[in-house]
Formats: C-alpha cells, structure tokens, sequence
C-alpha cells in the first residue's frame, strides 16, 4: 500500500539514458509535487497492490528542458506496489511514442 507521504519520484524514457527525478506528495488519492522545472499536480488509486495515477505537468523555471520537450503534458502511469515502493510505466497522449518508467520510492510520512 502507498501511504500519505513525501516520495522522490525517478523517470526514465530509455531514450539513450534520458531520466528526470523529483519528489511528490501523495494524500488521501492527491498527487502534488515537482522537480526544478516542472509542477506535478494529479491524483492516484490504489487496489489489490497496484497503483495508477494521472499527472499533468507545468513549468515553473526555464532551467531543464521536460522529457517530453513540452511545457505542459498529462501523463498517466500503471504498476505495481512493492513494499511500499511503486514501479510502473506511463505515457502522454500528446508524444505516444515516448514511454516512461517510473519508480516511486516512500521517503516521509506526513
């Protein structure tokens, strides 16, 4: 099960290593956070040891380009929670061809 909680949050689009990480709260099916040029704001279920969750990102600062090479995007990802940890993959409809993993890893509780 994810509990409420802070959890850093680590992307990898296998485009050659390219990744980005970040941290986000997760509260009662709210998912809040962000990295140094994107805000994370969606929700999140959970049932029978998966997870799956909606994002959609926003840019605060110029300083790192997203993975996507887009200032917003939604995103949505799947898997499977691990000892309180979360593996899965995810997309955006708006690039179909990039597929992130995603590794959700329970820092703090809140």
């Amino acid at each position: 099960m994810l509990q409420n909680g802070l959890y850093s949050i680590a992307f990898n689009a296998g485009l050659g290593g390219s990744g980005g990480a970040g941290v986000v709260v997760l509260c009662d099916g709210v998912l809040l956070g962000g990295d140094s040029s994107l805000l994370y704001k969606g929700a999140y279920s959970q049932r029978d040891g998966k997870f799956e969750a909606t994002v959609r990102t926003s840019r605060h600062a110029n300083e790192i380009p997203s993975l996507f090479g887009l200032d917003e995007a939604t995103l949505s990802f799947a898997g499977t929670i691990i000892r309180g940890d979360a593996r899965g993959f995810g997309a955006s409809p708006q690039v179909p061809d990039i597929r992130l993993e995603v590794h959700l890893k329970f820092r703090a509780p809140i």
